[in-house]
């Protein structure tokens, strides 16, 4: 008997595969939202449709379970404990449904989404940005600025640029570059200061501009730490001008209204025109780095890849500031 007539035999009596049981998805799907909003009005609402379909569709699925998701012996219903076991599960699941289908309409349609810190948006990615779009036409980005974290799994994001520990749950983490902070001011501050260069202390006489955003986390460049770092005795208040991020301390310094903290980043390209300069060079190292994060299951996509593959390149091109 050839081995090919062995092989079609043992498959014709190989034990059949148990049929899936039958999911009720919209049923299912009436009930991930019922059980987010805790409302079947609310519901209705985001569904389109009136409150008391959403409860036929939840009764459906009770009697098609033979469970009791909500506890209806008080006026408003309310998860049952069985409807909290499977209320976060399935909004997950449903997120990440709606993520893949996002993930074939954007990758057929040749998209390319990422979400990136306001800040190194503004200052780095957007100057170079156009030699990825050159380098790869067949892609469109798509580029989010937010300071915010991404739910990625339920959001159409590809890639995002993170300010952090490079610790993301659920997500790869590949390092980017590491940071440090030096005061940066006009070129006109300094001029009119009759010196090249600064002594530490001739800081205390000019406004230094402050990064809010350096203070949500220990170990951030400050002007605190710097000064201090410094061989300065910084004082418990550092006087100036508080900005609620680093993009707009550096707006200030390029106006001339004062001496920001810059991070290497996202001054070297004003550094190496003449639009900042750095009055003491004098650094320090920051806690955070930067950081590319995506999901584990996205990473082989081709156009991730092709983004992946371009920053590293200009990351390795960059030269650090001295």
């Amino acid at each position: 008997m050839s081995h090919a007539h062995v092989a079609s035999t043992v498959d014709r009596h190989k034990a059949p595969t148990a049929p899936r049981k039958r999911l009720l998805l919209d049923a299912l799907n009436t009930f991930e939202v019922a059980a987010r909003h805790s409302h079947f009005g609310d519901a209705a609402a985001e569904l389109g449709v009136t409150a008391s379909a959403v409860s036929h569709q939840i009764k459906r699925l009770e009697n098609h379970l033979g469970i009791a998701l909500f506890d209806r012996s008080e006026r408003l219903p309310r998860l049952s404990k069985a409807g909290l076991d499977l209320a976060g599960p399935l909004s997950s699941l449903f997120g990440r449904m709606g993520a893949l289908i996002a993930d074939l309409q954007n990758e057929s349609s040749g998209l390319l989404t990422v979400s990136v810190m306001s800040a190194f948006g503004s200052k780095w990615l957007a100057p170079r940005v156009i030699r990825f779009s050159q380098k790869h036409p067949e892609l469109r980005v798509r580029i989010e600025s937010s300071d915010q974290l991404v739910d990625f799994p339920n959001e159409s994001v590809d890639v995002g640029l993170r300010f952090g520990n490079g610790i993301y749950s659920g997500l790869d983490a590949e390092h980017l570059m590491d940071v440090d902070a030096r005061p940066v001011c006009s070129p006109s501050l300094l001029t009119a200061s009759g010196c090249s260069t600064w002594r530490p202390d001739q800081l205390l006489g000019h406004t230094l501009l402050h990064d809010e955003s350096s203070l949500r986390a220990p170990g951030l460049p400050n002007w605190p730490r710097w000064l201090e770092a410094s061989g300065l005795a910084a004082p418990g208040h550092v006087a100036g001008i508080v900005f609620e991020n680093p993009q707009l301390a550096l707006e200030a310094a390029l106006a001339g209204h004062g001496v920001a903290l810059g991070l290497s980043p996202l001054v070297q390209d004003d550094l190496r025109s003449g639009r900042l300069v750095c009055p003491i060079n004098t650094s320090l190292r920051s806690s955070f780095s930067f950081w590319l994060v995506n999901l584990p299951d996205r990473a082989s996509m081709p156009k991730i890849r092709k983004f992946r593959n371009w920053l590293m390149d200009e990351v390795s091109l960059a030269t650090p500031l001295q």
